[in-house]
């Protein structure tokens, strides 16, 4: 079997693979302890999933999995699934790190969607760094690349904002999602951050409508004035290009609040909540919420 090829992306040959952090069998359920929520499965399911340990390769994973009685297309359906809750992590060499961006890059000039791999992350400082790092790395080689043909093309100048836009947004982001961690705490479980190509989420036990509508408007926020600090300190030794990026960047976090980004959708959906009266559950184990896998369940 094309791993690559099967997965859309996802896993490669060669690959190791195991459960990410914070993930559970216990006995026919799949249980997150960063939101609580539990995920019903088989007990062929249940055994593939016990396999994967601290890391097996994925070839092995794949002939357990024939072997115990899985077929070709529940096997990638349950890949599917780990990978919709940020549930399989992967490790492979630098060297095949290499060959999957060539990879990838060439499917997507081509033409073919391909699936992007969900890292989880637990919401602690450095992991925050870590994360919002790789959601940006993308946009950052594209910055540099752009920033190179702006010097080349005899613009210095946008070439010194692109960069300085691309800093300040890494760092206000940082804070962005950490507001939303520390809010997400108050609940008492430690939340975890989920990274899918340049989209951030945190995973976290259901919040009262008040902390959640806190979240979505403190997040975007806190971004917001830290990217007018570092603007006025700019202003203050006379750095126009800072104040200007910083400006750039305002609204970048502003725009989180719109209804098609994340803080948007959580604002509307709690606010049309409330107008419509629907009570507040408290509880994270409702059937709404759990989630049962597709074939092998």
């Amino acid at each position: 079997m094309d791993f690559f090829t099967e997965s859309l992306g996802i896993i490669h040959a060669g690959d190791v693979v195991s459960l990410a952090p914070r993930l559970q069998v216990r006995q026919r359920m799949l249980f997150d302890h960063a939101n609580g929520a539990r995920h019903i499965i088989s007990g062929k399911a249940r055994d593939v999933l016990n396999v994967l340990g601290k890391g097996i390769e994925v070839s092995q994973w794949y002939a357990y999995s024939i072997a115990s009685g899985l077929t070709d297309s529940e096997w990638m359906e349950l890949i599917d699934f780990l990978n919709s809750i940020g549930g399989i992590a992967i490790r492979r060499t630098r060297k095949a790190q290499v060959q999957i961006i060539v990879q990838r890059t060439r499917w997507r000039l081509q033409g073919v969607t391909l699936q992007s791999h969900a890292s989880r992350f637990p919401a602690t400082h450095r992991a925050i760094a870590i994360a919002v790092s790789q959601a940006m790395s993308q946009l950052a080689v594209l910055t540099i690349f752009v920033s190179m043909l702006s010097i080349i093309a005899g613009m210095p100048s946008y070439a010194l904002l692109s960069l300085f836009c691309i800093s300040i947004l890494w760092f206000t982001t940082i804070v962005h999602e950490y507001m939303h961690v520390v809010i997400s705490k108050s609940s008492n479980h430690t939340p975890v951050i989920i990274v899918r190509g340049l989209r951030l989420g945190i995973v976290h036990h259901q919040l009262s409508r008040k902390r959640n509508i806190l979240s979505a408007l403190m997040g975007p926020l806190m971004g917001i004035v830290s990217a007018a600090i570092l603007g006025l300190i700019g202003w203050a030794i006379d750095a126009h290009v800072v104040a200007e990026a910083s400006r750039v960047v305002c609204i970048f976090h502003a725009a989180s609040w719109l209804p098609s980004y994340g803080d948007g959708q959580a604002l509307s959906k709690e606010i049309t909540s409330f107008r419509k009266g629907y009570s507040y559950e408290k509880t994270t184990t409702t059937s709404t919420q759990r989630r049962r896998t597709t074939g092998p369940a």
